[in-house]
């Protein structure tokens, strides 16, 4: 047993509590921070109108606390360090990329719109397309997932 600890041991109190934390937030993200398990334990309590909102806005809070905020805390309080990867980089970079996507990306969405599959499947909060606030409320509520998944 002792040959199992002993790549953390070696590796400092900072990698072992990280990787521990790490593991941590992950396991509760993807049990009770999962839109699956609001579906199953919370959904009951909430009016059937809000239930697909609040099962998708749960799955993103969740991402946004577990995945985002509290490593954010622990890197920032925790290990006293500063955020890595909060900065604007190569932005002319991203610049041209954005532009490149904004040409493309409709293009490659008007293709696959009319799939039965894609219909199945997006948008992830049906309500979504009854109003354009509705249509801004979801996609705010995305952001704050996406926000949480990639950095």
């Amino acid at each position: 047993m002792g040959q199992f600890w002993q790549p953390l041991g070696s590796a400092g109190w900072k990698t072992a509590a990280t990787v521990f934390l790490g593991l941590v937030l992950c396991t509760v993200y993807l049990y009770p921070g999962n839109h699956a398990f609001f579906d199953t334990h919370l959904a009951p309590s909430v009016t059937p109108d809000l239930r697909e909102w609040g099962s998708q806005g749960w799955q993103c809070g969740s991402a946004f606390l577990l995945l985002f905020f509290l490593p954010a805390l622990w890197t920032r309080f925790g290990l006293r360090e500063p955020l890595p990867g909060m900065t604007f980089g190569d932005w002319r970079f991203g610049l041209r990329f954005l532009a490149l996507a904004v040409l493309a990306l409709p293009v490659l969405l008007w293709i696959n719109a009319g799939s039965p599959e894609f219909q199945a499947e997006y948008p992830l909060v049906k309500a979504a397309g009854t109003s354009w606030q509705a249509f801004v409320a979801w996609e705010a509520c995305y952001l704050v997932y996406y926000v949480a998944w990639e950095t």
